[in-house]
């Protein structure tokens, strides 16, 4: 991750996170335009543009999480409520439904959306530490919610992105 995507990520977190959500839209984007592909970062996206009446806009935004990561249950939700916005019912009704057929246990007991949320905050703990420079805690951490969740491509691309910032190039080759 660039230094310009990191440093308007945290900030766009930042501000996000106290609802400052004029200062937060700007640096979320930025990071989007020069590379950024998370699904956090659509959600947060799409959160802002339906709070201030752009269901469109957040449809879209939320559409692009899904994208990135499909069983990522809060951006699912909120697509679902921004259908109903837009009187898209029928859309909003089968989009619910597939989130509660989805919600079966997979093995290892855990539902499979919290094992997305759950990796997902590994990996939003893994940003601290690499924020940090505690490299190693940093891809220990998303090395757990690779674990968790091996499918989430994001997710093995930051692995490796560490993976190269250590210059562990075999690392790297392997997870992507």
């Amino acid at each position: 991750m660039n230094e310009e995507i990191r440093q308007n990520l945290a900030l766009g977190r930042e501000y996000f996170e106290k609802r400052e959500f004029d200062k937060a839209e700007p640096r979320l984007q930025r990071a989007v335009d020069v590379g950024a592909k998370y699904a956090d970062i659509f959600q947060m996206l799409g959160v802002i543009r339906h709070d201030r009446g752009d269901f469109e806009a957040a449809m879209e935004a939320f559409e692009n999480a899904l994208e990135l990561n499909p069983n990522y249950t809060e951006a699912a939700l909120n697509l679902v409520v921004t259908y109903n916005d837009l009187g898209r019912y029928e859309d909003a009704r089968r989009l619910y439904q597939d989130i509660l057929r989805s919600r079966e246990e997979e093995e290892g007991g855990l539902d499979v959306h919290i094992k997305g949320r759950l990796a997902n905050l590994h990996a939003a703990l893994s940003d601290a530490y690499k924020e940090a420079g505690l490299l190693a805690e940093a891809m220990h951490e998303l090395r757990k919610g690779v674990l968790l969740c091996p499918t989430f491509a994001d997710l093995r691309v930051r692995l490796a992105r560490l993976y190269l910032d250590a210059r562990d190039y075999r690392g790297a080759r392997l997870e992507l």
